[in-house]
């Protein structure tokens, strides 16, 4: 049957390919990734899975559901430089390169409200889990998820970060109390943190495919987080 190598977690700023080109070995993201994909190598996935919400590239008001799975041989969007949005693509520039593995995206209505219960997220995580358990190929999985903790774009909290909630949400997943972070993941705590926080809601799908496991490591960085889990 097919297995769970490893999880992760990792932020998508589009920024940080243009800081790491400026400034190289300087920028904390860049020590933080490349420690991420260390274990991605090192787990030898066969396929990846990556939970992100899109950012009104490939959906819009008109047509968001809660959860979406891309199930197309290719795929290409109408806006940005690299065709798909950049919660897609930026984890796998950095984790994937060259796309050398296949990639299933998951998406989660991170943006536009009402926003999936948060304990649904973990349920759909238990469910991609028990597919993978299930699935009667051989194939080695390694799940991402992609957003920040707390971050407002172009909003009125834009450069303010909540610490006290980032730091919570750390606290919660290192201790692997990811029903406890569910439960306070409402809706309302996350759109306090600002406009973009709902990327949580991929952390939180991520978590529940872990079961009981623990991190290897989780840093911050800024409202942001890089996370490993390992199940070999």
């Amino acid at each position: 049957m097919a297995k769970l190598v490893l999880a992760a977690g990792v932020p998508h700023p589009p920024r940080l390919v243009f800081e790491m080109q400026q400034a190289p070995g300087k920028v904390k993201g860049e020590a933080l990734m490349k420690q991420v994909r260390e274990q991605v190598e090192k787990a030898e996935p066969d396929v990846i899975i990556e939970v992100d919400s899109d950012h009104f590239v490939n959906f819009f008001y008109n047509n968001l559901p809660s959860f979406c799975i891309g199930m197309a041989e290719e795929a290409q969007g109408p806006q940005e430089d690299w065709c798909l949005d950049h919660s897609l693509t930026v984890p796998l520039h950095f984790l994937n390169p060259g796309m050398r593995l296949p990639v299933v995206p998951i998406y989660t209505n991170g943006f536009a409200s009402p926003l999936p219960l948060a304990t649904r997220c973990v349920a759909l995580g238990r469910m991609v889990r028990r597919f993978i358990d299930a699935w009667a190929g051989k194939e080695r999985i390694a799940l991402i998820a992609s957003g920040c903790f707390a971050m407002d774009v172009g909003g009125p909290l834009r450069g303010w970060v909540d610490t006290e909630w980032a730091e919570t949400i750390s606290k919660l997943l290192v201790r692997g109390q990811y029903q406890t972070l569910a439960r306070r993941a409402t809706e309302e705590r996350i759109n306090h943190a600002g406009n973009n926080s709902g990327e949580l809601l991929n952390w939180i799908t991520v978590a529940g495919a872990v079961g009981k496991t623990k991190p290897l490591f989780l840093e911050g960085d800024e409202g942001n987080g890089y996370a490993v889990w390992k199940f070999d």
